[in-house]
């Protein structure tokens, strides 16, 4: 896939980290687009195709791997192109459960904008 036509939509509660993330994909050469609660991701997941998604585990109002469940069950092509980032224990293990990828929340850009190059791959 083309990274220029990749969407990769990211769904945290820290606009800083999040704004630094999509700015980061861009440079790499992937769309981007940020919104801060599950809620809005699972609406902008039933209305557009999305290449990959981001999601931090914990949200203001529900987990990521909720989002990332929710997200599947909708478009099931998604499946195995989810990032989740989770620094807590319990994220490692229910991501891990649910065999999505995960990444500790503080990785560094580098890292996060290569294992989004990975989902990605055709």
């Amino acid at each position: 896939m083309v990274r220029s036509q990749t969407k990769t939509f990211l769904v945290t509660d820290h606009t800083g980290v999040g704004s630094t993330l999509v700015n980061a994909l861009q440079q790499a050469g992937w769309q981007g687009m940020l919104c801060h609660r599950g809620t809005q991701a699972l609406d902008s997941v039933r209305m557009q195709p999305w290449d990959a998604l981001i999601i931090r585990f914990r949200l203001i109002d529900m987990r990521g791997d909720a989002v990332a469940y929710a997200a599947c069950a909708e478009r099931p092509a998604l499946a195995g192109h989810i990032l989740i980032l989770t620094d807590e224990q319990i994220g490692r293990e229910a991501v891990e459960a649910a065999r999505f990828t995960w990444l500790p929340s503080d990785a560094p850009m580098d890292t996060i904008v290569a294992h989004v190059a990975a989902l990605t791959e055709d």
